[in-house]
C-alpha cells in the first residue's frame, strides 16, 4: 500500500513540475515565435532587396496581426530606415523593432532601393523613422 501512495505522490510531483515548467516556458516560447515572425517579415522572400514604400509600411501591420495571434495585445512595432556609410559606399538599412512589455527584439536588413524624397516622406507619414546621412533626420 505504501508503494501505491509513493507512486501517486511521485506522479503528482511530476505533474506539478511539468505544469509549472510549462507555465514558465510558454511566454518565452511565444516571444521566440514573435521574433521568428519579425525575421520572416523582412527576409528576402517576403520583402525583396528593392522594396517600395507601401511594402515597407505593410510590415508593421503584418507583425501586429502576428503578435495579436500570439497573444501580444500591447505589441509596439517601430520601422527605422537609416542611411549608413559602409566603406566608401552609402547604403540603406531597414530595421524592425518589436516590443511588448519588457521584451524587445530588433532585426535589420540592407535594402537597395534608391529612395526618392516623396517615398521617404510617405514612409515618415506612415510612422517609419527615417534618418539620412548629412542631418536630414526625422
Amino acid at each position: 500500500m505504501s508503494e501505491s501512495k509513493s507512486g501517486k505522490m511521485l506522479l503528482i510531483v511530476i505533474v506539478i513540475l511539468f505544469g509549472g515548467g510549462g507555465l514558465l516556458v510558454y511566454p518565452m516560447a511565444q516571444w521566440f515565435r514573435m521574433e521568428m515572425a519579425a525575421r520572416d517579415a523582412i527576409k528576402d522572400t517576403r520583402l525583396t532587396r528593392f522594396p517600395d514604400a507601401e511594402k515597407v509600411l505593410k510590415v508593421e501591420g503584418e507583425l501586429k496581426k502576428a503578435g495579436a495571434a500570439l497573444g501580444f495585445k500591447d505589441l509596439q512595432v517601430t520601422l527605422k530606415l537609416s542611411q549608413r556609410r559602409v566603406g566608401p559606399a552609402v547604403m540603406w538599412f531597414l530595421a524592425v523593432n518589436v516590443k511588448s512589455g519588457s521584451k524587445e527584439f530588433e532585426t535589420e536588413k540592407r535594402v537597395e532601393t534608391e529612395w526618392q524624397s516623396d517615398e521617404l516622406e510617405l514612409l515618415r507619414e506612415g510612422g517609419c523613422v527615417v534618418s539620412r546621412l548629412g542631418g536630414d533626420d526625422d
